[in-house]
């Protein structure tokens, strides 16, 4: 699931999935999008997009995370400013699925 809208994080998203497997893109991109189809076929790699969600789907959602079906702590990390290049480094090295920066 690709959904911080970082065009290359979508152009790389083949490199973080198993063959036979789907990338979801549900952000919006600020610019075009140039990225080797090549590298997606050879693994077989679904590409999927989706620009909206039903209430159903948030329900489900919720759930999942109400249930621990997902763990809420692996979808996000709070970084101060203070620490906020060390973020940045982090979500480069994929520690971190989605930076928050707490600015208060």
């Amino acid at each position: 699931m690709e959904a911080s809208g970082s065009a290359p994080a979508l152009a790389d998203a083949w490199q973080s999935v198993h063959a036979n497997g789907t990338v979801t893109a549900v952000a919006l991109y600020s610019r075009t999008i140039d990225f080797d189809l090549t590298q997606f076929l050879r693994k077989q790699i679904d590409l999927r997009t989706s620009y909206a969600s039903s209430k159903d789907d948030y329900l489900r959602a919720f759930k999942l995370l109400q249930d621990g079906a997902v763990d809420a702590p692996v979808l996000t990390q709070s970084y101060s400013l203070a620490d906020a290049e060390q973020g940045f480094i982090d979500s480069e090295n994929l520690h971190a699925t989605k930076v928050l920066l707490a600015c208060s």
